[in-house]
């Protein structure tokens, strides 16, 4: 039985470093390349199941191309059980392109997720935690099945207070980026405390490198990431989540648990893509003590 339950996109991602960002017209030649598994299901799973937690994964089916297969003989390397995710012939897998510049921000294109269908969600049985994205089909029926079995919901991302996840949510992760790219005209602490007061019972806002916001107890609480060398920030929101979950689970106070998703996501992007080789439990055991929290 797992005892956490991450479910949402499963793909492979091509990842390419660039010298710069292209213009029109532009010839460019990546200065390194790789492919990774990805998908926030997958970024959230595996850091998890590194520091020492039992695991299950599922989401949208992948098909039985050469992505497909390339997502099973990886997964079958891993420590996590994947027997939910659904193989279907004839479909496409979804993969994303990254587009990486020197300073490790990245662009995403993603294929084949508007036609992506929902997997059967993993066992319920002993579980204590979903984690949700909201990137494709099948998240409200996974939380509401979560909440009828008594499970502590986590979802990203959520874009409005009248999304009915709102009410089925215990934790909600925000990118402040996200939020600034999506509705410039919202101030995304603002909206943090709306998603509070709607019903979350602790709301989480990162903003790269500046101080991530921790809003519960009626406190807000924040913290200032490490300053680390950038390779790709890929996955560090769902580092940060993965970090948030596993001090939840310890039942550490809130400056811990938020010093250790902080540290969980700058060393993120020490790292190649956003689900393989996450970082050791004792090296974010390690930076979280260098972080500083505060009210």
């Amino acid at each position: 039985m797992a005892e956490i339950i991450c479910y949402g996109s499963i793909a492979i991602d091509e990842l390419l470093w660039l010298p710069r960002w292209p213009v029109p017209g532009d010839d460019l030649h990546p200065q390194a390349e790789a492919i990774c598994l990805g998908g926030p299901a997958l970024n959230v799973a595996l850091p998890l199941s590194t520091w020492g937690h039992s695991v299950a994964v599922g989401g949208n089916c992948i098909g039985d191309d050469q992505y497909g297969r390339m997502i099973v003989e990886r997964l079958t390397r891993l420590d996590l059980d994947w027997t939910a995710l659904a193989v279907e012939p004839g479909r496409r897998t979804t993969i994303c392109t990254l587009l990486i510049t020197p300073s490790g921000e990245r662009t995403i294109i993603g294929r084949a997720f508007m036609e992506a269908a929902a997997g059967p969600l993993p066992s319920l049985e002993g579980a204590r935690y979903l984690s949700l994205d909201l990137y494709g089909p099948g998240r409200r029926d996974a939380a509401q099945q979560a909440k009828a079995a008594g499970l502590n919901v986590i979802a990203g991302d959520i874009a409005s207070t009248d999304d009915p996840l709102v009410h089925l949510c215990d934790v909600i992760v925000l990118s402040a980026d996200v939020l600034r790219a999506q509705q410039p005209e919202r101030n995304p602490l603002d909206y943090a405390a709306s998603l509070q007061a709607a019903g979350a019972r602790l709301v989480a806002l990162t903003d790269g490198p500046r101080p991530a916001t921790l809003l519960a107890d009626n406190r807000m609480l924040k913290a200032q990431p490490p300053q680390l060398p950038i390779h790709d920030t890929t996955g560090a929101g769902d580092s940060f989540r993965a970090g948030l979950i596993h001090g939840l689970l310890s039942g550490w106070e809130l400056e811990r648990i938020l010093a250790f998703a902080v540290a969980a996501g700058a060393l993120r992007c020490t790292r190649a893509g956003g689900a393989e080789e996450p970082p050791p439990l004792v090296e974010v055991e390690a930076l979280a003590m260098t972080v500083e929290t505060w009210d």
